[in-house]
């Protein structure tokens, strides 16, 4: 089951999403990539830029300008050890 989290975005806002797996990992495991999926409301699935070199790992969407309506992004984290994380939900309710 994924964690859920929601937050509120305008179409005009640039808003930095953040996950912290590193509290999760044994000892030197570190997150070597991600993976995600974007669902709009319609249209095309934006690109999120990401770093995992940092913890915690920062998503910003870029650029703004998500359509009105909730989109839904699905995240999962590669670890250095070849397992794959837990999913984590962001549900953007984008009103105007």
């Amino acid at each position: 089951m994924a964690k859920v989290y929601y937050i509120r975005q305008s179409t005009q806002e640039e808003k930095p999403l953040k996950i912290d797996w590193t509290v999760s990992l044994p000892g030197t495991v570190t997150v070597s990539s991600l993976a995600y999926t974007h669902t709009p409301p319609s249209g095309a699935a934006a690109t999120f830029s990401h770093d995992v070199s940092a913890a915690p790992i920062t998503w910003t969407y870029s650029p703004a300008g998500l359509v009105v309506g909730s989109h839904t992004l699905d995240i999962v984290a590669t670890t250095s050890n070849a397992l794959i994380s837990p999913s984590v939900r962001f549900v953007i309710i984008v009103p105007y």
